[in-house]
């Protein structure tokens, strides 16, 4: 178990960084807007989401050195139980208790390792850098999320969510550097062709990255939650030039 100081520092920090950046992306009238939001959120939301797919390629011909940030001591480490993660903060190295933009209440993280998920971190030293999941099936992303879009296993689809870069770091290249790296090789290993996300189209800088990237946006999607109900809408085709696979 993290220290209680630490979990509260890191809570704060990120809510302020959350706050500048929001102020200077945005403006002051989203700042409000998403505070307003915040502040209901445990009521009423809705969302509009984006799905992604992208082609797992093999990046063994590439260089890393031509993609890899200038941050010392820079370590890869793919969790996917209790046990390593414990073995991991006993060391110093704490990831389920980050508060990340999806672990704002510190409980998350934990339920997705339940769930047989598989965290993909980097580490700059022993401060978290990266992180992203892998869920291994329909049934578990039914446990976690609320997202109801047919994802097909058996035909080499994976699934990843929640991409995240520690503020400290942005604009270093990281997601790039870790997908070629470190994703791609792991989908590659476990059978992996092609590799879906769903993103809240208010990310919109995070959006742009991965289409960079090749990631190509299919399908739009809502979600409505009032009180403990969810309920994910009607998909709809942004194009059919850009199905997955």
């Amino acid at each position: 178990m993290s220290n209680p100081i630490t979990v509260i520092r890191s809570k704060l920090v990120w809510f302020l960084e959350r706050e500048e950046a929001i102020r200077k992306e945005r403006g002051w009238l989203m700042l409000c807007r998403r505070t307003i939001s915040y502040v209901l959120t445990p009521v009423f939301w809705r969302r509009t989401f984006v799905i992604h797919a992208r082609q797992i390629v093999d990046n063994t011909e590439l260089n890393e050195i031509d993609f890899k940030p200038d941050i010392e001591n820079w370590s890869f480490k793919n969790i996917s139980s209790h046990e390593e993660a414990e073995r991991l903060e006993a060391q110093g190295f704490m990831f389920r208790y980050w508060p990340t933009f999806d672990n704002k209440k510190l409980k998350y993280y934990s339920k997705l390792l339940d769930e047989g998920a598989t965290a993909l971190c980097g580490f700059a030293g022993q401060e978290l850098a990266f992180i992203m999941w892998v869920i291994p099936s329909e049934k578990a992303i039914h446990r976690v999320k609320y997202y109801r879009h047919k994802i097909d296993f058996s035909r080499g689809e994976r699934y990843a969510q929640g991409p995240w870069v520690n503020p400290k770091y942005l604009g270093m290249g990281l997601l790039k550097y870790s997908t070629y790296f470190n994703s791609d090789p792991f989908f590659r290993k476990n059978g992996g062709k092609v590799v879906i996300g769903v993103l809240w189209d208010e990310r919109e800088s995070l959006i742009k990255v991965m289409e960079a990237m090749g990631y190509k946006p299919y399908v739009k999607a809502k979600v409505t939650r009032f009180l403990w109900w969810k309920f994910w809408e009607g998909e709809k085709p942004l194009d059919l030039a850009n199905q997955k696979g």
